[in-house]
């Protein structure tokens, strides 16, 4: 279980440092360039649930933490941040 919920950690960290990274060096669009990486991130972790059996609970998580977890990522990089006074 623990090795699985590490997975679970390391995908979305990815997600959005990978998100962080493309929106930080987009010229524009910096959103966009941060979904972008999330989309193939998750297309990689689909293709390896397809390889390897996963529990259901784990293609679940996998599928809802890609897309929010880059958005947070590109929305960091894109200087308009989360907090109270964020647009």
């Amino acid at each position: 279980m623990g090795a699985l919920v590490s997975v679970v950690l390391a995908r979305a960290v990815g997600a959005r440092a990978g998100a962080w990274v493309a929106a930080r060096v987009a010229p524009g669009g910096k959103i966009a360039f941060g979904m972008a990486i999330g989309i193939v991130g998750l297309l990689g972790a689909v293709a390896h649930m397809l390889m390897i059996p996963h529990p259901v609970w784990l293609w679940v998580v996998a599928i809802a933490e890609f897309l929010p977890a880059a958005y947070l990522g590109a929305r960091l990089a894109s200087g308009r941040g989360t907090g109270p006074g964020a647009r």
